[in-house]
């Protein structure tokens, strides 16, 4: 079976990370994680500073700007519990591909910084398996992982998405919290 798994908020903990490097870097302890408190649009944390009057337009820009230029920043998010070993466990059994859109931030730094994040977390998984794509439905395969509502809504196989208050109001094939939950429905489902 072939597999697509998202890396930012599917794998990783991008969102935490982000906010913590906001916290470290420009002292702005005001900013907490609550992925039940984000909206619709809110998986880009832009518009999440501004429509929570944490930060101006301008001030959330450039600390994205800032942060996302770091290629330490991509190199170095923290995966999410259980991630590593489910996706080396599923990679034994299927063939899986990591799927990101790095293409959207617009540069470079985020894919160097993503392919030493694969090298570093998941080294099991081969660089030609590493696929920067912006359209996720044109992948051909069994099952799409994902945070993006965006990403999965025509998708050919399956889909599953990681809950966060953002996309619910999509239908995926399976809906998770957690790796375990996620590598438990692909063993008993897929």
């Amino acid at each position: 079976m072939r597999i697509y798994i998202d890396l930012d908020n599917t794998i990783c903990k991008t969102h935490e990370y982000f906010l913590y490097n906001c916290k470290v870097r420009f002292g702005r302890h005001d900013l907490f994680y609550d992925k039940e408190k984000l909206r619709a649009s809110d998986y880009h944390l832009t518009e999440w500073f501004v429509n929570s009057n944490l930060a101006t337009e301008i001030e959330a820009r450039a600390m994205k700007e800032i942060i996302f230029n770091d290629e330490n920043y991509w190199a170095t998010i923290p995966p999410m519990e259980d991630a590593v070993e489910v996706i080396e466990r599923l990679s034994k059994k299927h063939e899986i591909f990591i799927a990101s859109d790095a293409i959207t931030v617009n540069n470079d730094v985020c894919m160097t910084g993503k392919k030493k994040w694969l090298k570093r977390f998941l080294p099991f998984i081969k660089s030609s398996q590493l696929i920067f794509i912006q359209n996720k439905s044109m992948l051909v395969g069994n099952l799409l992982i994902e945070d993006v509502v965006e990403q999965i809504i025509n998708f050919k196989g399956r889909t599953m998405l990681f809950d966060y208050f953002y996309n619910r109001t999509c239908l995926p094939s399976w809906r998770v919290n957690t790796w375990k939950e996620a590598e438990e429905i692909i063993l008993n489902y897929l």
